[in-house]
């Protein structure tokens, strides 16, 4: 099983199969996928995975089911040659179908938790633990972190932690603790794309005296580092 890797969101448009997903690109506005992104980071951290080995989980909104009601898709001809994502589809009444691109965050988030209890959590304990989680994200907005990254060493832990803010940017932070879990640094960069991100932090070093964190080799970085400043990060430890 492979960690999650991204949710999407669809709207169907007539009753037949896979042809009627139409992706809700346009539909849900970016700023009302936040939350979402920022519980995506979140399950990443905790290696949430799906036991039939895809990665990528589409919500596809339909006035066809009854309100709240949802089925998870297994049978598409697709996933013969797609198996890395699987439809849950997902019923709303026809209001919220014609002004999905009005609903808010905690909207759409509330239907992801939705279909993730329903559908992919096994026991009582994930249950919990994934309502906690989305509670914690409608009360802690902004501020709201994880970690996207981590290295232990012998000398100590480094965290890539990472915040989605509200318009849209992702805002990385470097901690860095010793051995005993006592926080030694705590290093605040500037917000960044989610495709920049991925770039810069790839491999992590550390040493007594210092952090060193190299961006990946290919040509993306290399094309990044001029309009991003996407570099190696180094950082000395007193």
């Amino acid at each position: 099983m492979s960690k999650i890797k991204d949710i999407r969101f669809y709207r169907e448009v007539s009753s037949d199969a896979l042809e009627t997903r139409r992706s809700c690109e346009g539909c849900i506005k970016k700023e009302s996928l936040v939350p979402t992104n920022r519980l995506l980071f979140k399950l990443r951290e905790i290696e949430f995975s799906f036991k039939d080995k895809f990665d990528h989980l589409y919500i596809n909104f339909t006035t066809r089911l009854k309100e709240e009601q949802s089925e998870y898709i297994d049978n598409l001809s697709i996933y013969k040659y797609d198996g890395w994502l699987r439809y849950v589809d997902y019923g709303i009444s026809e209001e919220d179908y014609q002004s999905l691109n009005t609903k808010s965050g905690i909207w759409v988030l509330n239907k992801v938790k939705n279909v993730l209890i329903k559908h992919f959590c096994e026991t009582k304990e994930e249950i919990i633990n994934i309502e906690k989680i989305v509670n914690e994200i409608i009360k802690d907005g902004e501020q709201y972190s994880c970690i996207y990254k981590q290295k232990n060493s012998t000398y100590g832990t480094v965290n890539i932690k990472v915040q989605v803010l509200d318009y849209l940017k992702i805002l990385p932070t470097i901690e860095i603790l010793d051995t005993k879990d006592n926080l030694v640094l705590v290093e605040k960069l500037e917000p960044i794309d989610h495709y920049v991100l991925i770039q810069q932090f790839s491999t992590i070093t550390m040493n007594k005296k210092s952090v060193t964190i190299k961006p990946r080799k290919n040509a993306f970085s290399e094309m990044y580092k001029d309009k991003y400043g996407v570099d190696i990060i180094k950082l000395t430890l007193s």
